[in-house]
């Protein structure tokens, strides 16, 4: 890799943690999730970029097996919290609709107003 595309990647890698930090911000992103982004493009920036740049191109090739490991770990890793955090979002939106499923019965039949489809 030469020295332009690690500088590229560097730009690349700043500008993505730059967009996350700003979704974080606004709220449109869970501080979990962008610390966790976070961490990933960092990680990825000084192992693809800023290393070539300061001449560990030799380590590199040597432990590529174990960098595809581990970069095949944080995948796994990552689905499943991503899935556990989606789970977790359902299960709530399970109990929330089943509560104002409840709440609306409860106030039909104290205002005398059956608005069930079995009349």
């Amino acid at each position: 890799m030469s020295s332009e595309t690690s500088l590229a990647v560097l730009a690349i890698s700043a500008a993505s943690l730059i967009w996350i930090f700003r979704l974080v911000y606004r709220g449109w992103l869970h501080v979990g999730y962008g610390v966790i982004f976070g961490a990933g493009i960092s990680a990825a920036a000084l192992v693809a970029g800023l290393l070539p740049l300061v001449g560990f191109r030799a380590a590199l090739g040597a432990h590529l097996p174990a960098l595809i490991v581990c970069g095949a770990a944080f995948i796994v890793v990552m689905l499943v919290y991503t899935l556990s955090q989606l789970t977790r979002w359902s299960n709530r939106m399970t109990t929330l609709t089943q509560e104002l499923a409840i709440r609306g019965a409860d106030w039909a039949t104290r205002n005398g107003t059956d608005q069930s489809i079995h009349n």
